[in-house]
């Protein structure tokens, strides 16, 4: 029976929508029309009691719809308040459980992985510059002099080490977000800086004429104020 009494709603909706649409778009016509001859103040007259047929018919239309939206609205929050409830605890389990963990380890895996890198380097070293020494010694036993004294001096390069990073996970990446904090607003370049067009909108109405905004350009425009009657 209920399902009946929709259906049957439904249906008397729908042609009611159709008929207004319908209606709708032959005001628009002969909006039109009467935009062409308005040429007296007879014409005049007709033209704005038609606008007010026009407008009251809109606010008639939002009425109608009123309803509908606040339900939808209604539907809309009630579906968005039980999503963020219930997602609520799977967000947390990871922004303020697993990511920080996740990021702490791979930090501290990051420190130590360059630590064994410069330690390594520096082995590395150590063991060319002992080398140059010993080869340095045995060249000055042969008295070459001149190649010990080369041999002494020969740079020393750091080895490039590079060893692997910790094993990465399929679906799990790493990324940097690079952000900002604005510390003197006085020094920001003007290509980043908004103007306020609200606060102009403001005073251009409020002072009209007698704006006065260096860089702002300030003019009126003619219009029809429709009102009840």
């Amino acid at each position: 029976m209920e399902s009946n009494q929709k259906e049957t709603l439904n249906i008397k909706e729908k042609k009611q929508i159709e008929t207004t649409q319908k209606e709708f778009n032959r005001i628009l016509d002969q909006a039109h029309q009467l935009s062409g001859q308005i040429k007296n103040e007879s014409t005049y007259k007709i033209a704005a009691d038609f606008l007010l047929a026009i407008r009251g018919r809109l606010k008639w239309w939002l009425e109608f719809n009123k309803p509908i939206k606040q339900a939808m609205d209604k539907a809309k929050k009630l579906v968005l308040d039980r999503e963020r409830l219930i997602a609520d605890p799977l967000i947390r389990a990871g922004e303020e459980f697993l990511v920080p963990a996740m990021l702490r380890f791979t930090k501290e895996q990051e420190r130590l992985r360059r630590e064994a890198e410069a330690k390594i380097q520096a082995e590395l070293k150590k063991q060319q510059e002992e080398a140059n020494l010993k080869q340095a010694a045995a060249l000055e036993k042969e008295g070459k002099k001149e190649e010990a004294e080369q041999a002494l001096n020969a740079p020393v390069y750091d080895a490039p080490v590079v060893l692997q990073k910790t094993e990465k996970v399929k679906g799990i990446g790493s990324s940097k977000n690079w952000k900002f904090q604005v510390y003197d607003a006085d020094k920001v370049p003007r290509q980043f800086l908004m103007v306020d067009e609200k606060a102009i909108g403001q005073i251009v109405r409020a002072l009209k004429e007698k704006a006065n905004i260096p860089g702002v350009k300030i003019w009126s425009e003619d219009g029809i104020r429709v009102g009840g009657r």
